[in-house]
This record gives structure tokens, C-alpha cells and sequence, in this order.
């Protein structure tokens, strides 16, 4: 993912640190951190930012650690992504 060396790239077999916000960007909504390795990340090539990212949810013992999200990239840089979940959460990956 990325097309320029200045921007944060997600790259097969590697880990991140994630954070998961709530839908609504309220107190109570909810977050969690968590360890993450993609397993897979492919552009979808609409021209809108979409991708789908297969990874591995460390932090989430008691429930389906291998997740698929389809996302839309709202800003990244040189350190960070951050994307929408399609229909659902918000999910952010730093290295």
C-alpha cells in the first residue's frame, strides 16, 4: 500500500500497533490497542482510497483473531494510517 517513500506503508508478514475507535468518536464508544500482523493487503483500485486488509488481531483472545476489513483511507503520512471501516469501526496502524 503507498506510492510514495514519504507515506506509511502496510506490508505483508509485518506487525503494527493498531488502535480501534468506536463509530462515534464519543467517550463511551469504546477503543481498544492492539498488536497486529498483516496478512494481506490489497488496493481495490476504485480511485476513492479503498482497500481490504486481512490481518491477524493479537488482542482479541476470545473471539476470530483473523480479520478481513475493507477501509477507506481518510489520512495517512510517513507514520500512521488512518481508515474507515466500511459499515464499521475506525481503525488506525503505527510503526
Amino acid at each position: 500500500m503507498g506510492s510514495s517513500p514519504n507515506q506509511f506503508q502496510l506490508q505483508r508478514g509485518r506487525w503494527y500497533a493498531a488502535q480501534l475507535l468506536g463509530s462515534e468518536f464519543e467517550p463511551d464508544a469504546g477503543h481498544a490497542y492492539s498488536p497486529i500482523k498483516i496478512l494481506d493487503v490489497r488496493p481495490l483500485k476504485t480511485g476513492q482510497g479503498l482497500l481490504e486488509v486481512t490481518f491477524h488481531h493479537e488482542n482479541y483472545p476470545e473471539g476470530v483473531q483473523s480479520k478481513r476489513y475493507q477501509l477507506r483511507m481518510i489520512a495517512h503520512d510517513s507514520t500512521f494510517v488512518f481508515a474507515l471501516r466500511l459499515a464499521r469501526a475506525v481503525m488506525t496502524a503505527t510503526c
